[in-house]
């Protein structure tokens, strides 16, 4: 995979329109990660799954649809977080990381799509 630093992710304008964004947010784009860290194996396999669904239907279809449809965007969320746990073989540490992943899903960085509640059974 191809790594840049957030501050070169060419959307980013277009992204903090729809969502509260931080100097932590990671996007996935044409082929590229943009974040400012090293990531853990499991953030990789998440946002390469985004990398691989964006392919499938096309860089800018998958970018309009996420921008713009909440529910195009809870369910490329959920399919890229299951198999980022999936990939988490302690069971122990796949729940801490279940119970931030669904605080992720149901928080501001999505757009508040989902409740708490709603994102741990999505993610369960």
């Amino acid at each position: 995979m191809i790594y840049k630093p957030q501050s070169e992710f060419p959307l980013l304008a277009r992204y903090k329109e729809v969502f509260e964004t931080n100097p932590y947010t990671i996007f996935a784009y044409d082929k590229v990660i943009y974040c400012d860290f090293e990531l853990p194996e499991h953030l990789q396999i998440h946002e390469r799954r985004h990398l691989i669904r964006q392919q499938k239907i096309g860089v800018d279809e998958w970018v309009e649809k996420y921008l713009t449809d909440t529910q195009f965007r809870l369910n490329e969320e959920v399919i890229a977080y299951r198999e980022q746990l999936e990939s988490v073989k302690n069971r122990s540490a796949r729940h801490r990381l279940r119970i931030q992943c669904a605080n992720d899903l149901a928080s501001p960085l999505y757009g508040n799509i989902v409740t708490l509640q709603e994102a741990i059974k999505l993610l369960s």
